[in-house]
């Protein structure tokens, strides 16, 4: 079933796997892929590696290059002022398309400015938020340091998306504080490259 609306997949945490959560709601809601802001790779990154998953399930697929490309794994605020490449992110146009996932970089608050970040381009632009929470040490109150955010702030919220192995009593903790919208879970993934295995269960 098709998305009707842009969306901005973030994540409560670095390495939560927004990427491939954002895999399985591209084709699973046969959404367009943007991922702005790349860092920590220029061949072999996350718009190459979503390319070549989603293409075998959607030949018909589109996707967007990033604004910039940058080696090193740093914030985008570092990227964007070490490579002097001239983006603005309050005016960075987005591409045309009624249904495109973006994809950030790092969390909520990671900054694409000093002064701006995810999340206030997420509310300028009023785009959905789906927030992908996975299970670690601290990750409850990543979690609900997230949700406060979004929920004073009255940011647009699609949802949440649980990624990786189960933990009932996070789950519970964060259901019970705030009981956000819940998009599905995406299980554990051994083949990382068969399209198939990217599924979000209800």
């Amino acid at each position: 079933m098709a998305n009707q609306e842009n969306i901005l997949v973030v994540g409560i945490h670095t390495e939560v796997g927004k990427t491939m959560v954002s895999t399985a709601l591209c084709i699973e809601w046969k959404m367009d892929y943007w991922k702005p802001f790349q860092t920590g790779s220029m061949i072999d990154d996350d718009t190459n590696t979503v390319k070549s998953i989603v293409q075998k399930a959607l030949p018909d697929w589109k996707y967007y290059e990033p604004l910039i490309r940058y080696p090193d794994p740093v914030s985008p605020h570092i990227a964007i002022e070490k490579s002097k490449i001239p983006i603005n992110p309050r005016t960075v146009s987005i591409p045309q398309s009624e249904n495109l996932l973006i994809e950030s970089a790092g969390g909520l608050l990671s900054p694409i400015s000093k002064d701006y970040t995810f999340a206030d381009f997420a509310q300028d632009r009023k785009i959905p938020l789906v927030l992908v929470i996975k299970p670690y040490l601290g990750s409850i109150n990543h979690s609900l340091l997230c949700l406060d955010y979004i929920y004073h702030h009255n940011l647009a919220f699609k949802g949440i998306v649980w990624n990786g192995k189960t933990n009932l009593d996070s789950e519970v903790v964060i259901m019970k504080r705030y009981n956000p919208p819940v998009i599905g879970s995406l299980f554990h993934i051994v083949n990382t490259y068969d399209h198939q295995a990217y599924k979000i269960y209800k």
